[in-house]
C-alpha cells in the first residue's frame, strides 16, 4: 500500500526543497549578479544607454550651433583634414585676441572640387559650396587659384582693395590676384596668394598655389580680414 501525504502536508514540503534550491540575489558572486541584472533588464538598459548617447551628442551640438559664428572658412582642395582644424583656429582666436566666449569657428576641408572631369565628389562639393555662398554661411575661402578664378565669376567675393587697409594693400601688392571672370585677368582683387603662409605651409595644406578670398556678404568682416593677416603671418 503506497503511503501518500497530505495535502497540506505536501505543499509544506515542496516548500521546504524550493527553500533549499533558491539561492537569494544577496548570495550570488558579483559575476552572477551582473549576468542575472543582464538576463532580465538589458533591454531597459539599452535603452537607457542609447538615450544618454543621443543626449551626450545632440545636446552638445544643438548648444554649440546656437552659437553666434565668430568666422566660418573653408579650404577647398585642401591635403588637410578636420582633425587639424580646432588647433589653427585656436591660434588663430589667440593671436587676434578674439573673444570666443559663447562663439564659435569652423574651418570646412571637405570639398574637393576638380574643373576637368568632375566626378561625383565634386559634383557634391560644388553644390554644398553653392549652397553655403547663397544662405551667406561662409566668411573666408582659400583655394586653388582655378576654383577662385571660377568663383569669382559668379560675384561672390569682395574686391580686397575696397575692404583691406592701405598700408596692407601696399605691403602686398604684389600677392594681389586680379580677375573678373573664368580664366580671366581684371580689375578687381578678389583674392590674394597664400602660397607662402607660414600656416599653411606648416600644415601642407596645399600641393598648388592658394588664394584667399573674403566673402562679399561674409557676416564677419573684420574677423575674415584678420584671419587673412593670421594666414600671412602678420
Amino acid at each position: 500500500m503506497r503511503l501518500t501525504l497530505k495535502p497540506e502536508n505536501q505543499d509544506e514540503q515542496l516548500q521546504k526543497v524550493f527553500q533549499k534550491e533558491t539561492v537569494t540575489f544577496k548570495e550570488l558572486s558579483f559575476q552572477k549578479k551582473l549576468e542575472y541584472i543582464w538576463d532580465y533588464y538589458k533591454w531597459k538598459i539599452i535603452s537607457v544607454v542609447a538615450l544618454i548617447i543621443v543626449l551626450c551628442t545632440v545636446i552638445p551640438s544643438v548648444i554649440e550651433n546656437n552659437k553666434e559664428a565668430a568666422l566660418y572658412a573653408a579650404f577647398i582642395n585642401t591635403q588637410m583634414t578636420d582633425e587639424k582644424d580646432p588647433q589653427i583656429l585656436t591660434d588663430y582666436a589667440e593671436q587676434k585676441q578674439i573673444d570666443m566666449d559663447n562663439k564659435r569657428m569652423e574651418l570646412d576641408c571637405s570639398m574637393i572640387i576638380k574643373h576637368k572631369n568632375p566626378d561625383r565628389i565634386s559634383m557634391y562639393s560644388s553644390q554644398k559650396l553653392l549652397a553655403m555662398f547663397a544662405s551667406d554661411t561662409l566668411d573666408v575661402v582659400v583655394s586653388d587659384q582655378d576654383t577662385c578664378v571660377k568663383y569669382a565669376a559668379m560675384g561672390v567675393y569682395a574686391d580686397l582693395e575696397e575692404i583691406l587697409d592701405k598700408d596692407f594693400l601696399e605691403k602686398h601688392k604684389d600677392l594681389l590676384v586680379y580677375t573678373d571672370g573664368q580664366g580671366e585677368a581684371g580689375s578687381h582683387a578678389y583674392g590674394i596668394d597664400v602660397t607662402d603662409s607660414p600656416i599653411l605651409k606648416e600644415e601642407k595644406a596645399f600641393l598648388v598655389p592658394a588664394v584667399c578670398s573674403i566673402c562679399v556678404d561674409a557676416s564677419q568682416p573684420e574677423n575674415s580680414i584678420k584671419f587673412l593677416e593670421y594666414l600671412l603671418g602678420e
